[in-house]
């Protein structure tokens, strides 16, 4: 996010605390200084007829403390500057080889609290810059070298590491929240079946490379004696990593899949009973249970959409879409192709990395870009101007997956730039980048048909640009049910009346929450700008044909 470019005031604002902790660092100095002056003056009253007869040998000391003192200040100042220097190295190290590795898991971690050992590390040296001035003073002349140095590695510190941090701090958590939360993949349909009820609650896996496709491929294998071979698709029992895994998954119970309307009223609750991808006789109703995470329709022979993260047990980890990413959109200080700020784009990325779902380049979405500027919350918009370099980059990475995915990503990344940091954060603590599991299970309990429910997965990136461009805190629900009646409308022809499940009672007080903190006139002009419009009926023909 832009804001030293884009938003003047904000930039004001959010740079107040940094100020605040340098000018409490630099009056600290003074006391400390001020307090070594007072000490002087004081030792040469009470010992003004000692210093007399000795004028000669210390005619250039400003501070007067015994031989043991200065030697304890000498190498207090110099173990605290070895100290920190060492610590200093091996951060440094550290983040340079995660980087280097691709350990992004790690990096963007370590990011979210890399202000606070900056700041601490620039106390650190700060104190010993302080004690070797006292000691200078006190007349150890041969540290006006380490005076120096050390003033130039506070200085170095200070202004190169940690005040680009506490600037970049906002960023890092929203990074974090961007390529970390929940994700959606693609589960094989001989997996499905074993997509099922932990014992424990979750599918625990504190391993921070397991994913549920690794996971359920180790499910695959049946109990056996112990093997001492691994081949695709098989465990070998005597690799503790692997073996770990298999602990893990010793907790699911693959119960039949069976009809429990009682179990799924809740649209909360994804501890539903499991499937056992069996396929039902044909020309019978499919049975309205659905495995934990999975979005409707599951059609029987098909792959299924999963939503996974920390609701399901696993740890948090960088989205493997990381791995697509240009390295130069992934550091502290992010820049664009064109070598603007890439803060917004690495956002971003994150995003679209994760919840892109099975048919990304089905989604509708036809912007009008003026009339979605002039109703978002982020109005002027000042980020408009880099749309055609955004655009241009975005094209490189996601041309293959249609118009409406380009554009869609582009209005994200602009969005992003133009919004302030804590409404960002906001947006993430909401998972407001994701279609709403809970909406889509509770239309499909409600008796929504799979091209419905395919329409809600379509218009989800519509919705999400939305929920976004009006986003306040207080809000808590994207505006996926006013989007999807909005679209009906505008398509009342071709798609008829709205579903009866619509009416219902629950989804209502639903669209009452999306309503929350955003007058109905700018939600409706947002949700409009975002939709294609119908086509125009043809035009009328006599008898012979002829218009």
């Amino acid at each position: 996010m832009n804001h030293i470019l884009f938003n003047h005031t904000e930039a004001i604002y959010s740079l107040k605390p940094a100020f605040t902790s340098l000018i409490w660092v630099l009056m600290m100095a003074y006391v400390l200084l001020w307090a070594a002056g007072a000490l002087a003056l004081d030792s040469r009253t009470a010992n003004n007829t000692n210093t007399c007869g000795n004028s000669q040998g210390n005619s250039g000391t400003v501070l007067h403390v015994s031989n043991q003192s200065q030697q304890a200040i000498f190498w207090s100042s110099t173990a605290i500057a070895v100290f920190v220097s060492l610590v200093q190295g091996a951060i440094t190290t550290l983040i340079d080889l995660c980087e280097a590795e691709s350990l992004w898991t790690v990096r963007f971690r370590l990011a979210v609290f890399e202000h606070y050992w900056w700041i601490a590390i620039s106390a650190a040296l700060l104190a010993s810059f302080v004690s070797m001035i006292i000691s200078f003073l006190a007349g150890n002349s041969n540290d006006a070298l380490s005076v120096l140095a050390l003033a130039t590695a506070s200085s170095l510190v200070v202004f190169r590491y940690a005040w680009p941090a506490w600037r970049n701090r906002h960023f890092c958590e929203n990074r974090w929240a961007a390529w970390t939360g929940p994700s959606r993949t693609g589960i094989a349909p001989e997996l499905v079946g074993k997509i099922g009820i932990p014992r424990n609650g979750g599918i625990q896996s504190p391993l921070i490379d397991a994913d549920p496709t690794e996971l359920l491929k180790v499910s695959l294998d049946s109990p056996s004696p112990p093997a001492t071979t691994t081949e695709k698709g098989r465990l070998n029992y005597f690799n503790p990593f692997l073996r770990r895994r298999n602990d893990l998954e010793a907790g699911l119970s693959l119960s039949p899949l069976a009809d429990s309307h009682s179990t799924l009223n809740d649209p909360n609750n994804l501890n539903t009973t499991a499937a056992n991808g069996t396929n039902p006789p044909s020309g019978s109703p499919a049975p309205r249970s659905l495995p934990p995470g999975v979005f409707p329709p599951v059609t029987p022979g098909k792959s299924v959409s999963l939503l996974w993260g920390e609701f399901l047990g696993f740890s948090r980890r960088v989205s493997r879409g990381v791995l697509s990413i240009p390295s130069r959109l992934l550091v502290s200080q992010p820049v664009t192709d064109a070598g603007h700020n890439g803060q917004a784009m690495c956002l971003m990325h994150g995003v679209f990395g994760r919840n892109k779902g099975l048919a990304p380049w089905t989604f509708i979405l036809k912007l009008s870009v003026q009339k979605f500027e002039e109703n978002s919350v982020q109005w002027p918009r000042p980020a408009k101007v880099l749309r055609g370099y955004y655009e241009k980059e975005i094209e490189v990475s996601y041309g293959g997956l249609g118009e409406a995915f380009v554009k869609a990503a582009t209005e994200m990344a602009l969005l992003f730039a133009d919004s302030r940091p804590r409404l960002v954060k906001d947006w993430f603590e909401q998972v407001m980048e994701q279609q709403d599991l809970s909406l889509a299970r509770q239309a499909y309990q409600f008796g929504a048909t799979d091209k419905e429910l395919s329409l809600l997965y379509r218009l989800s990136y519509a919705a999400m640009l939305v929920s976004l461009a009006c986003h306040t805190y207080g809000r808590k629900k994207r505006p996926e049910i006013t989007v999807f009646k909005t679209y009906y409308a505008l398509n009342l022809e071709t798609l008829g009346p709205l579903p009866a499940w619509v009416s219902t009672a629950e989804i209502q007080m639903r669209v009452a929450e999306e309503e929350v903190n955003v007058a109905s006139k700018t939600l409706e002009g947002l949700v409009r700008a975002v939709l294609p419009k119908p086509p125009p009926p043809p035009p009328p023909v006599d008898d012979y044909g002829q218009v």
